[in-house]
Protein backbone atom coordinates (compact mmCIF):
# COMPACT_ATOMS: atom_id res chain seq x y z
CA UNK A 1 0.00 0.00 0.00
CA UNK A 2 0.91 3.20 -0.82
CA UNK A 3 1.98 5.66 1.98
CA UNK A 4 0.06 8.40 0.88
CA UNK A 5 -2.92 6.62 0.76
CA UNK A 6 -4.78 8.27 3.22
CA UNK A 7 -8.71 6.58 2.74
CA UNK A 8 -9.71 3.68 1.22
CA UNK A 9 -13.62 2.65 -0.10
CA UNK A 10 -14.65 -0.30 -0.35
CA UNK A 11 -17.81 -2.07 -1.90
CA UNK A 12 -18.86 -4.22 1.67
CA UNK A 13 -18.08 -5.17 4.62
CA UNK A 14 -19.66 -9.04 4.96
CA UNK A 15 -19.83 -10.35 8.74
CA UNK A 16 -17.90 -13.83 9.26
CA UNK A 17 -21.02 -15.62 10.61
CA UNK A 18 -24.70 -14.25 9.45
CA UNK A 19 -27.30 -14.61 11.64
CA UNK A 20 -28.38 -17.81 12.72
CA UNK A 21 -27.90 -21.17 15.42
CA UNK A 22 -24.20 -22.17 15.36
CA UNK A 23 -22.73 -25.23 16.93
CA UNK A 24 -19.02 -25.82 17.81
CA UNK A 25 -18.27 -29.22 18.94
CA UNK A 26 -14.51 -29.73 20.12
CA UNK A 27 -12.36 -33.15 20.48
CA UNK A 28 -8.97 -34.66 21.73
CA UNK A 29 -7.18 -37.30 21.59
CA UNK A 30 -4.23 -37.86 23.11
CA UNK A 31 -1.83 -40.28 21.85
CA UNK A 32 1.01 -40.34 25.00
CA UNK A 33 1.54 -41.94 27.58
CA UNK A 34 -1.14 -44.30 25.64
CA UNK A 35 -3.67 -43.39 23.03
CA UNK A 36 -7.13 -41.96 24.41
CA UNK A 37 -9.72 -40.22 22.71
CA UNK A 38 -11.68 -37.50 25.28
CA UNK A 39 -15.62 -37.43 24.98
CA UNK A 40 -16.95 -34.58 21.87
CA UNK A 41 -18.19 -31.61 23.58
CA UNK A 42 -20.59 -29.69 22.38
CA UNK A 43 -21.56 -25.77 22.48
CA UNK A 44 -24.67 -24.06 20.43
CA UNK A 45 -24.70 -20.44 20.03
CA UNK A 46 -26.86 -17.44 18.09
CA UNK A 47 -25.89 -14.72 16.24
CA UNK A 48 -28.45 -12.12 15.56
CA UNK A 49 -29.09 -8.15 16.11
CA UNK A 50 -31.49 -5.79 16.30
CA UNK A 51 -34.15 -5.55 13.71
CA UNK A 52 -36.48 -2.44 15.68
CA UNK A 53 -34.12 -0.40 17.26
CA UNK A 54 -30.96 0.98 17.06
CA UNK A 55 -27.96 2.51 19.73
CA UNK A 56 -26.84 5.95 19.13
CA UNK A 57 -23.78 4.68 20.35
CA UNK A 58 -23.68 2.82 16.75
CA UNK A 59 -23.81 5.93 14.91
CA UNK A 60 -20.16 7.82 14.60
CA UNK A 61 -21.52 10.75 12.71
CA UNK A 62 -24.21 12.25 10.50
CA UNK A 63 -24.37 14.43 7.78
CA UNK A 64 -25.93 16.91 7.57
CA UNK A 65 -24.96 17.95 10.73
CA UNK A 66 -28.17 17.62 13.41
CA UNK A 67 -30.44 20.06 13.86
CA UNK A 68 -27.80 22.75 11.46
CA UNK A 69 -29.16 25.22 9.01
CA UNK A 70 -27.68 26.16 6.06
CA UNK A 71 -27.78 25.51 2.17
CA UNK A 72 -28.00 21.69 2.13
CA UNK A 73 -29.59 21.77 -1.67
CA UNK A 74 -27.06 20.02 -3.42
CA UNK A 75 -25.62 17.94 -0.46
CA UNK A 76 -26.84 13.52 -0.07
CA UNK A 77 -27.43 12.81 3.74
CA UNK A 78 -25.11 10.46 4.79
CA UNK A 79 -24.51 8.43 8.03
CA UNK A 80 -21.45 6.91 9.70
CA UNK A 81 -21.47 4.03 11.79
CA UNK A 82 -18.71 2.62 13.92
CA UNK A 83 -19.36 -0.87 13.36
CA UNK A 84 -18.70 -1.52 9.36
CA UNK A 85 -20.83 -4.77 8.82
CA UNK A 86 -23.70 -3.48 10.10
CA UNK A 87 -25.24 -2.26 7.08
CA UNK A 88 -24.85 -6.22 5.85
CA UNK A 89 -25.73 -7.93 9.22
CA UNK A 90 -28.17 -9.52 7.28
CA UNK A 91 -29.27 -8.86 3.28
CA UNK A 92 -32.41 -8.93 0.91
CA UNK A 93 -31.28 -10.30 -2.27
CA UNK A 94 -27.31 -9.42 -1.79
CA UNK A 95 -28.40 -5.87 -0.70
CA UNK A 96 -28.49 -4.35 2.70
CA UNK A 97 -31.33 -4.29 5.14
CA UNK A 98 -31.24 -0.65 5.76
CA UNK A 99 -31.66 2.29 3.75
CA UNK A 100 -31.43 6.35 4.38
CA UNK A 101 -34.56 8.55 3.14
CA UNK A 102 -34.69 11.73 3.32
CA UNK A 103 -38.22 13.31 3.58
CA UNK A 104 -40.22 16.93 4.19
CA UNK A 105 -42.38 17.42 6.69
CA UNK A 106 -45.38 17.29 4.55
CA UNK A 107 -44.04 13.57 2.60
CA UNK A 108 -45.08 12.03 6.19
CA UNK A 109 -48.46 11.64 6.99
CA UNK A 110 -47.74 10.18 10.73
CA UNK A 111 -44.83 9.13 12.96
CA UNK A 112 -44.86 7.84 16.79
CA UNK A 113 -43.05 5.95 19.04
CA UNK A 114 -44.77 2.61 19.96
CA UNK A 115 -43.74 -1.08 22.11
CA UNK A 116 -42.37 -3.25 19.07
CA UNK A 117 -45.65 -5.77 20.30
CA UNK A 118 -47.89 -3.00 19.52
CA UNK A 119 -46.50 -2.63 15.85
CA UNK A 120 -46.72 -6.65 15.18
CA UNK A 121 -50.11 -6.71 16.13
CA UNK A 122 -51.54 -3.34 14.66
CA UNK A 123 -53.99 -3.98 11.09
CA UNK A 124 -55.31 -2.12 8.81
CA UNK A 125 -56.72 -2.53 5.32
CA UNK A 126 -55.38 0.90 4.13
CA UNK A 127 -51.87 0.68 5.60
CA UNK A 128 -48.87 -1.75 4.31
CA UNK A 129 -47.52 -2.86 7.40
CA UNK A 130 -44.31 -5.49 5.98
CA UNK A 131 -43.54 -6.21 9.16
CA UNK A 132 -45.52 -9.17 10.95
CA UNK A 133 -43.73 -11.62 13.00
CA UNK A 134 -40.95 -10.70 15.56
CA UNK A 135 -37.91 -12.53 14.19
CA UNK A 136 -37.04 -15.47 16.16
CA UNK A 137 -33.25 -14.28 16.69
CA UNK A 138 -32.87 -10.71 18.05
CA UNK A 139 -31.58 -9.31 20.83
CA UNK A 140 -35.19 -7.33 21.57
CA UNK A 141 -38.07 -7.69 23.79
CA UNK A 142 -41.95 -7.13 22.32
CA UNK A 143 -41.76 -4.21 25.28
CA UNK A 144 -39.21 -2.26 23.86
CA UNK A 145 -40.01 1.04 22.33
CA UNK A 146 -39.45 1.45 18.34
CA UNK A 147 -40.01 4.49 16.19
CA UNK A 148 -43.02 3.76 12.48
CA UNK A 149 -43.18 6.57 10.18
CA UNK A 150 -46.54 5.80 7.70
CA UNK A 151 -46.13 7.71 3.95
CA UNK A 152 -48.45 7.61 1.35
CA UNK A 153 -47.65 5.38 -1.31
CA UNK A 154 -47.41 7.66 -4.33
CA UNK A 155 -44.93 9.24 -1.97
CA UNK A 156 -43.02 6.03 -1.46
CA UNK A 157 -43.25 4.31 -4.75
CA UNK A 158 -41.03 7.78 -5.54
CA UNK A 159 -39.38 8.60 -3.12
CA UNK A 160 -37.63 5.19 -1.31
CA UNK A 161 -34.69 3.85 -2.79
CA UNK A 162 -35.06 0.68 -5.53
CA UNK A 163 -32.88 -2.69 -4.14
CA UNK A 164 -30.35 -2.39 -6.59
CA UNK A 165 -29.82 1.20 -5.71
CA UNK A 166 -29.31 0.49 -2.30
CA UNK A 167 -26.03 -2.04 -2.57
CA UNK A 168 -24.60 1.06 -4.38
CA UNK A 169 -25.48 3.76 -1.47
CA UNK A 170 -23.79 1.54 1.27
CA UNK A 171 -19.81 1.32 1.20
CA UNK A 172 -17.36 1.36 3.75
CA UNK A 173 -14.60 3.48 4.45
CA UNK A 174 -11.10 2.88 5.19
CA UNK A 175 -9.19 5.78 7.19
CA UNK A 176 -5.25 4.66 8.14
CA UNK A 177 -5.62 3.91 12.35
CA UNK A 178 -2.77 6.68 12.14
CA UNK A 179 -5.49 9.30 11.43
CA UNK A 180 -7.82 7.93 14.53
CA UNK A 181 -4.59 8.56 16.96
CA UNK A 182 -6.10 10.82 20.01
CA UNK A 183 -2.75 13.02 20.76
CA UNK A 184 -3.57 13.71 24.10
CA UNK A 185 -3.88 10.25 25.20
CA UNK A 186 -1.76 8.44 22.24
CA UNK A 187 -4.77 5.87 22.42
CA UNK A 188 -6.09 4.94 18.66
CA UNK A 189 -9.71 5.45 19.21
CA UNK A 190 -10.95 3.37 16.06
CA UNK A 191 -10.02 0.86 13.63
CA UNK A 192 -10.56 3.09 10.93
CA UNK A 193 -12.97 1.33 9.16
CA UNK A 194 -16.73 2.65 8.95
CA UNK A 195 -20.02 2.04 7.47
CA UNK A 196 -21.38 4.34 5.07
CA UNK A 197 -24.77 4.93 3.85
CA UNK A 198 -26.01 7.51 1.43
CA UNK A 199 -29.35 9.22 0.90
CA UNK A 200 -30.99 8.41 -2.55
CA UNK A 201 -32.03 12.41 -2.96
CA UNK A 202 -30.79 16.10 -2.18
CA UNK A 203 -32.18 17.45 1.13
CA UNK A 204 -35.08 19.73 0.27
CA UNK A 205 -35.14 23.24 0.50
CA UNK A 206 -37.25 26.12 0.72
CA UNK A 207 -36.38 28.91 -1.87
CA UNK A 208 -37.94 32.49 1.08
CA UNK A 209 -37.08 30.37 4.02
CA UNK A 210 -35.46 27.41 5.63
CA UNK A 211 -37.38 24.13 5.29
CA UNK A 212 -37.10 21.42 7.56
CA UNK A 213 -36.13 17.78 6.63
CA UNK A 214 -35.54 14.66 8.40
CA UNK A 215 -33.42 11.79 7.72
CA UNK A 216 -34.79 7.84 8.72
CA UNK A 217 -32.59 5.01 8.75
CA UNK A 218 -35.24 2.38 7.43
CA UNK A 219 -35.26 -1.16 7.10
CA UNK A 220 -35.86 -2.67 4.66
CA UNK A 221 -37.03 -5.51 6.30
CA UNK A 222 -40.71 -7.29 4.60
CA UNK A 223 -40.70 -3.82 2.38
CA UNK A 224 -37.86 -4.81 -0.33
CA UNK A 225 -41.01 -6.94 -2.53
CA UNK A 226 -43.13 -3.86 -2.62
CA UNK A 227 -39.97 -1.25 -4.05
CA UNK A 228 -40.51 -0.24 -7.46
CA UNK A 229 -38.06 -2.94 -8.57
CA UNK A 230 -40.23 -5.97 -6.50
CA UNK A 231 -42.02 -8.59 -7.52
CA UNK A 232 -45.20 -6.96 -5.68
CA UNK A 233 -45.05 -3.46 -6.47
CA UNK A 234 -47.95 -3.63 -8.66
CA UNK A 235 -50.13 -4.81 -5.22
CA UNK A 236 -49.35 -1.76 -3.89
CA UNK A 237 -52.54 0.39 -5.33
CA UNK A 238 -54.93 -1.19 -3.34
CA UNK A 239 -53.58 0.53 0.23
CA UNK A 240 -52.87 4.72 1.05
CA UNK A 241 -50.14 4.47 3.49
CA UNK A 242 -47.17 2.36 4.03
CA UNK A 243 -45.68 1.84 7.83
CA UNK A 244 -42.05 1.39 8.08
CA UNK A 245 -39.57 1.06 11.03
CA UNK A 246 -37.34 3.74 11.44
CA UNK A 247 -34.05 2.68 13.35
CA UNK A 248 -32.43 6.02 13.89
CA UNK A 249 -33.30 9.64 12.45
CA UNK A 250 -32.05 13.46 12.55
CA UNK A 251 -33.43 16.65 11.44
CA UNK A 252 -31.60 19.96 9.55
CA UNK A 253 -32.98 22.80 8.01
CA UNK A 254 -31.93 23.90 4.04
CA UNK A 255 -32.49 26.92 2.28
CA UNK A 256 -31.29 27.25 -1.11
CA UNK A 257 -29.57 31.05 -1.13
CA UNK A 258 -28.50 30.84 1.96
CA UNK A 259 -24.56 30.05 2.47
CA UNK A 260 -23.40 26.66 2.40
CA UNK A 261 -19.49 24.95 1.50
CA UNK A 262 -16.38 25.49 2.92
CA UNK A 263 -15.81 28.97 1.58
CA UNK A 264 -19.40 30.67 1.83
CA UNK A 265 -18.92 29.30 5.09
CA UNK A 266 -15.64 30.87 5.83
CA UNK A 267 -15.90 33.72 4.24
CA UNK A 268 -19.33 34.90 6.00
CA UNK A 269 -18.18 33.48 9.46
CA UNK A 270 -19.00 35.66 12.35
CA UNK A 271 -16.36 34.40 14.41
CA UNK A 272 -17.04 37.24 17.26
CA UNK A 273 -14.08 36.51 19.51
CA UNK A 274 -11.72 34.85 16.99
CA UNK A 275 -12.47 36.99 14.20
CA UNK A 276 -9.19 38.69 13.13
CA UNK A 277 -10.50 42.72 12.82
CA UNK A 278 -9.32 43.29 16.41
CA UNK A 279 -10.37 39.84 18.06
CA UNK A 280 -8.58 37.81 20.19
CA UNK A 281 -6.23 36.52 17.42
CA UNK A 282 -4.95 40.31 17.02
CA UNK A 283 -4.44 40.36 20.07
CA UNK A 284 -2.03 37.57 20.23
CA UNK A 285 -4.43 35.02 21.62
CA UNK A 286 -4.65 31.16 20.17
CA UNK A 287 -7.91 29.20 20.98
CA UNK A 288 -6.64 26.04 23.25
CA UNK A 289 -8.64 23.05 24.63
CA UNK A 290 -9.66 23.42 27.75
CA UNK A 291 -10.90 21.06 30.54
CA UNK A 292 -12.80 22.38 33.61
CA UNK A 293 -12.40 21.38 37.01
CA UNK A 294 -16.22 20.06 36.94
CA UNK A 295 -15.16 18.26 33.97
CA UNK A 296 -16.64 20.02 30.99
CA UNK A 297 -14.82 19.92 27.53
CA UNK A 298 -14.75 23.68 25.93
CA UNK A 299 -11.61 26.20 24.51
CA UNK A 300 -10.56 29.07 26.17
CA UNK A 301 -7.96 31.67 25.15
CA UNK A 302 -4.05 32.13 25.79
CA UNK A 303 -1.10 34.03 25.14
CA UNK A 304 2.04 33.95 26.17
CA UNK A 305 4.06 37.26 28.08
CA UNK A 306 4.99 38.46 23.89
CA UNK A 307 2.62 41.15 22.02
CA UNK A 308 2.19 42.24 18.94
CA UNK A 309 1.12 45.35 20.06
CA UNK A 310 2.33 47.60 22.98
CA UNK A 311 -0.26 46.63 26.40
CA UNK A 312 -1.92 49.17 28.12
CA UNK A 313 -0.52 49.65 31.91
CA UNK A 314 -2.57 48.14 34.28
CA UNK A 315 -2.39 48.01 37.93
CA UNK A 316 -2.16 44.11 38.30
CA UNK A 317 -4.78 42.46 41.27
CA UNK A 318 -3.31 40.18 43.94
CA UNK A 319 -4.85 36.86 44.60
CA UNK A 320 -4.24 33.36 46.44
CA UNK A 321 -5.09 31.01 43.73
CA UNK A 322 -4.79 31.06 40.03
CA UNK A 323 -8.89 31.19 39.33
CA UNK A 324 -8.86 34.58 40.58
CA UNK A 325 -6.65 35.76 37.26
CA UNK A 326 -9.36 34.23 34.90
CA UNK A 327 -11.17 36.72 32.60
CA UNK A 328 -13.92 36.30 31.52
CA UNK A 329 -16.11 37.46 28.83
CA UNK A 330 -19.94 37.25 29.63
CA UNK A 331 -20.66 38.54 25.66
CA UNK A 332 -18.64 35.82 24.15
CA UNK A 333 -18.93 33.46 27.06
CA UNK A 334 -15.12 32.68 26.52
CA UNK A 335 -12.74 32.11 29.10
CA UNK A 336 -8.89 33.85 28.66
CA UNK A 337 -6.82 31.45 30.99
CA UNK A 338 -3.36 33.75 30.35
CA UNK A 339 -2.69 35.31 33.62
CA UNK A 340 -3.89 32.60 35.61
CA UNK A 341 -1.61 29.90 33.45
CA UNK A 342 1.03 32.72 34.01
CA UNK A 343 0.24 32.65 38.14
CA UNK A 344 0.18 29.13 38.37
CA UNK A 345 3.74 28.38 36.39
CA UNK A 346 5.35 31.70 38.74
CA UNK A 347 4.13 29.68 41.58
CA UNK A 348 5.66 26.37 40.34
CA UNK A 349 9.07 27.81 39.47
CA UNK A 350 9.41 29.54 42.70
CA UNK A 351 8.53 25.99 44.72
CA UNK A 352 11.16 24.40 42.66
CA UNK A 353 13.56 27.19 44.16
CA UNK A 354 14.71 25.21 47.28
CA UNK A 355 16.37 28.23 48.91
CA UNK A 356 13.51 30.91 47.84
CA UNK A 357 10.59 28.46 49.10
CA UNK A 358 12.40 28.42 52.49
CA UNK A 359 12.96 32.07 52.47
CA UNK A 360 8.73 32.60 51.50
CA UNK A 361 7.62 29.77 54.36
CA UNK A 362 10.00 31.59 56.81
CA UNK A 363 8.68 34.95 55.77
CA UNK A 364 4.75 33.75 56.06
CA UNK A 365 5.42 32.05 59.67
CA UNK A 366 7.29 35.38 60.61
CA UNK A 367 3.69 37.05 59.99
CA UNK A 368 1.88 34.66 61.66
CA UNK A 369 4.07 35.04 64.87
CA UNK A 370 3.37 38.55 64.98
CA UNK A 371 -0.22 38.67 64.38
CA UNK A 372 -0.40 35.74 67.16
CA UNK A 373 2.00 38.45 69.52
CA UNK A 374 -0.38 41.53 68.89
CA UNK A 375 -3.36 39.31 69.48
CA UNK A 376 -1.98 38.09 72.86
CA UNK A 377 -0.72 41.58 73.93
CA UNK A 378 -4.40 43.22 73.21
CA UNK A 379 -5.59 40.12 75.84
CA UNK A 380 -3.47 40.85 78.45
CA UNK A 381 -3.75 44.74 77.93
CA UNK A 382 -7.27 44.50 78.54
CA UNK A 383 -6.65 42.11 81.58
CA UNK A 384 -4.12 44.14 83.00
CA UNK A 385 -6.29 45.79 85.77
CA UNK A 386 -7.59 42.28 87.21
CA UNK A 387 -3.45 40.93 87.65
CA UNK A 388 -3.33 43.87 90.74
CA UNK A 389 0.18 43.68 92.29
CA UNK A 390 1.37 41.01 90.03
CA UNK A 391 0.57 42.35 86.77
CA UNK A 392 4.41 43.98 86.28
CA UNK A 393 5.65 41.00 86.54
CA UNK A 394 3.26 39.23 84.51
CA UNK A 395 3.98 41.78 81.86
CA UNK A 396 7.99 41.85 82.20
CA UNK A 397 7.36 37.95 81.69
CA UNK A 398 5.55 37.95 78.91
CA UNK A 399 7.78 40.46 76.69
CA UNK A 400 10.43 37.84 77.34
CA UNK A 401 8.16 34.93 75.94
CA UNK A 402 7.52 36.99 73.39
CA UNK A 403 11.14 37.79 72.56
CA UNK A 404 11.71 33.92 72.28
CA UNK A 405 8.90 33.51 70.28
CA UNK A 406 10.52 36.06 67.20
CA UNK A 407 13.81 34.69 67.67
CA UNK A 408 15.47 33.06 64.32
CA UNK A 409 14.94 29.70 64.10
CA UNK A 410 11.83 29.09 66.87
CA UNK A 411 8.76 27.12 65.20
CA UNK A 412 5.36 27.65 66.18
Amino acid sequence: MSENIKMRFLQAALPILEDGTYTVSAAQKVLKPQEETMPETLQTFLVGCRHFTLSENEVYSVYPPKESSGNYSNSLPHIVFRQRTLPWARTINGSPWLALVCLRDSEMVSQKTLPISQLLNEKSQDVLMPVQNLPALTEENPDDLCMTVDIAVDHFAKIFPLLSEIKLLTHVKRIEPQAMLNKADDIISHDGEFAVIVANRFVPSGESDHEKSSVFLFSVEGCADYLADGSKHGSLSKYKYVRLVSLFRWSMYSKADAFAGFRDTFENLKSGTLSAGGGALERGHVPQKHITRTGEKTFSLYRGPLLPFAPEKKKSKSTNTSDGQIIYDPDRGIFDMSYAAAWQLGRLMTLENKPIAESIYRWRRGLKVKRNIAHTKSIFNKKQAEFGANGAFINFFMENLLEEVTSDGFMV
